[in-house]
């Protein structure tokens, strides 16, 4: 049993933890199995009000590995300021990852989002084997995260939780890339209707429907869309720059596996685009549950990935 004397961690910190143990649940598409995905929740790296801990840890086959961290709660509107003496943020990061938002004048919740990405980026890395080394994982000219040397990996953020997904690049040597999207499973503020008519194709309405009783109708929109922003961010760096979320289709859906499919000369030929999801309650911020999208983009074999 752990205690505040062995660990070194306050007794909030510990019972955030516990909390996560208890109440992590990750479920398939149907929403009556379990998945098999391997899951670990800790308090590592937490401040003392839990802030900055990792809350989910899982292995998702084919893709790599999630980790989301909470991010601080009550976060204002003004100004960041620099993470306080003892923060995760200052022990995990390289310096310019901290100064980065404070450099560029980012609001307080922008530059939490930033350093949880990071934190959990490197994180992940580490859970999928790969050293994130000194390099700072700052952002390439599209505005993507940089992955870590010798990984293909994806960050998503919905306050007050920030995911990242990481695979060693070793371990798929055709990867293009990888996907993550973290969307909450609960109605959007503009409506289901509205967001459906932006994000369901006519071509996709079967596929759609194919969800009803599947999950809640007033968040089957919001599944959608997690989905194909993580498909988006999968073949981003390959695809024309005119790629757009109306250019990916989506169906059929087996289990928490989606079909898709990206419009014909969007991506190099021969390239195969694959997505899951999952629902997963986890406690950050208050016990919510979220969409976890994530996608795999394979180039054709023998295409040139210099």
């Amino acid at each position: 049993m752990l205690t505040p004397t062995k660990t070194g961690l306050s007794r909030a910190t510990l019972a955030l933890a516990a909390s996560c143990v208890r109440c992590l649940e990750v479920r398939a598409s149907c929403g009556a199995r379990s998945s098999r995905a391997r899951r670990h929740v800790s308090a590592r790296g937490a401040s003392a009000d839990g802030a900055w801990a990792t809350v989910l840890n899982l292995d998702v086959p084919g893709a790599g590995r999630i980790v989301g961290v909470a991010m601080p709660r009550g976060a204002g509107v003004e100004r960041a300021r620099a993470p306080p003496p003892g923060s995760p943020v200052l022990a995990e990061l390289v310096p310019a990852e901290v100064a980065f938002p404070l450099d560029n004048a980012f609001s307080e919740p922008a530059a939490h989002d930033f350093w949880g990405g990071r934190l959990a980026l490197r994180r992940a890395a580490a859970a999928a084997g790969v050293a994130a080394g000194p390099r700072p994982l700052l952002r390439l000219a599209s505005g993507a995260p940089r992955a870590p040397p010798s990984a293909v990996a994806s960050v998503s953020h919905k306050r007050p939780l920030a995911v990242a997904l990481a695979h060693a690049a070793a371990a798929a040597p055709r990867a293009g890339g990888v996907g993550v999207d973290v969307e909450h499973a609960r109605e959007p503020r503009a409506g289901a209707a509205r967001l459906a008519r932006r994000v369901v194709r006519a071509d996709e309405r079967c596929a759609y429907a194919s969800l009803r009783g599947v999950v809640d109708a007033r968040v089957r929109a919001a599944l959608f869309f997690s989905l194909k922003e993580a498909v988006y961010k999968a073949v981003a760096g390959d695809a024309a720059a005119d790629l757009a979320l109306r250019h990916i289709r989506l169906g059929p859906f087996a289990g928490d596996a989606c079909g898709v499919r990206v419009d014909d000369g969007l991506l190099p030929a021969g390239a195969v685009v694959d997505a899951s999801w999952r629902l997963a309650r986890v406690p950050a911020g208050g016990d919510h549950a979220y969409f976890l999208s994530t996608a795999t983009y394979r180039r054709a074999p023998g295409a040139d990935i210099t």
